[in-house]
């Protein structure tokens, strides 16, 4: 195969292109072009060779499992699951408490050991009780369960006694999907996962757990919001500073990581948009290394979303991986510069958080504080939205009648609030 030569193109210095770009802007400065990502750090729009980055994009898998979230109260639940998994779901997250009657309705003619199982903080209670009982009396080994649980405290003993029991379990060291939908920015996400998962690698380093189960037990739970290539940088930075973390205690750093598209940017007007937004959301998360992809009903504003809008909502997955080839080309944002600029970014700033939260006492003390501060964030991003200081794109300002019953609603949920602005 012939190699390709570029000996043919001029070659141009910085200086000269710099003046040719102030000459397009009329001799006005290119810091012009500048912008600020959700968390105030300054970016510039254009790179070049030349330019280097302290952190180095890691490694990805080349597949990621694909999720839908299951409420093990609902009637109907077994069906609804075998009609997922029949679709192309290999992964189901369920919610609500693991009886033995609910094991027996809910699993139903499911073959555990094919999914990946991944239990909410109401079900966690159970996985060594009812669980235990359901996958002794199917004569499941224990090894062939893989999925995740996640605890209401990382302090919380019984996490040791999951990864040992369970080898193929891993605990959800930090969910910061809720922070998310109360209005997070990718800092706060990273932050509250590494001060959280700090303290539950501290927890199973105390218990004594192998620290190789150590290293493949630990998974976070992100949101991809809004921002295309910050939310890439967002999980490609999480991964860098986890692996920067455990290196102090001569841990190797491995996470698993889910990956949900937003609900708190959902809107009720103009609702098929969501589609785009949850496609864009999904290949920024895919690109950024997502391992577990739980891609949200359009209509998911509203409850758990149609049967058509589920169906809908796992062939994003499938068309991203066997149309757009990300399955094949994972790592296609790895060189970008404009990536690894962000990437860099995120974890220089979101570093020197971490370590002033330390230094202040770790999650304990500064949890709730952060919380907070990330409530009152995202009351501000609603009321910009509300009065269209800020475009929330794809959304009719001038809503037809089909959606003029929204203007008057007012949902708990986020993604209610910021729709109701009638944008």
């Amino acid at each position: 195969m012939q190699s390709l030569s570029f000996d043919e193109f001029v070659k141009t210095s910085w200086s000269d292109w710099q003046a040719a770009l102030e000459k397009e802007l009329k001799g006005k400065s290119p810091d012009i072009l500048n912008w600020k990502d959700d968390d105030g750090l300054l970016h510039s729009p254009y790179y070049r060779p030349g330019f280097t980055f302290p952190f180095s994009t890691p490694d990805l898998k080349k597949e990621w499992a694909v999720l839908e979230e299951f409420d093990m109260r609902n009637p109907g639940v077994n069906r609804s699951i075998l009609t997922a998994l029949n679709g192309g779901v290999n992964a189901i997250e369920v919610q609500g408490a693991l009886t033995d009657g609910s094991c027996e309705l809910v699993f139903q003619d499911v073959i555990l050991p094919y999914i990946q199982l991944h239990f909410d903080g109401s079900a966690s209670t159970g996985i060594n009780g009812a669980f235990a009982h359901y996958v002794d009396k199917k004569g499941y080994t224990r090894e062939s369960i893989q999925g995740t649980v996640q605890i209401s405290s990382p302090t919380d003993e019984g996490i040791a006694e999951i990864l040992h029991e369970w080898p193929k379990l891993s605990v959800v060291a930090a969910d910061a999907r809720t922070a998310h939908s109360m209005g997070s920015s990718p800092s706060d996400d990273i932050l509250l996962c590494l001060s959280r998962g700090h303290e539950v690698l501290l927890t199973l380093l105390r218990a004594g757990i192998d620290p190789e189960r150590i290293s493949n037990g630990i998974q976070f739970n992100l949101t991809s919001g809004r921002s295309f290539f910050t939310e890439m940088a967002k999980m490609l930075a999480l991964r860098i500073l986890w692996r920067k973390l455990a290196a102090g205690y001569n841990l190797e750093g491995n996470l698993s990581l889910m990956v949900s598209t937003s609900d708190f940017w959902q809107s009720g007007i103009d609702v098929e948009n969501n589609l785009l937004r949850a496609s864009a959301q999904a290949m920024s998360a895919i690109c950024g290394g997502a391992d577990v992809l739980h891609i949200r009903p359009h209509d998911g504003w509203k409850g758990d979303g149609s049967e058509e809008s589920r169906r809908w909502a796992r062939n994003i997955s499938h068309l991203i991986s066997d149309e757009s080839g990300l399955a094949v080309h994972r790592q296609a944002a790895r060189q970008s510069h404009m990536v690894q600029s962000l990437v860099s970014s995120l974890c220089n700033h979101t570093w020197k958080r971490f370590v002033e939260s330390e230094n202040a006492g770790g999650w304990p003390v500064i949890g709730d504080s952060l919380l907070a501060g990330i409530s009152e964030r995202g009351n501000k991003v609603r009321e910009t939205v509300a009065d269209a200081t800020q475009v929330m794109i794809g959304v009719n300002k001038y809503p037809g009648r089909a959606d003029e019953h929204i203007a008057g609603a007012r949902a708990g949920r986020a993604s209610s609030i910021i729709e109701n602005s009638g944008i």
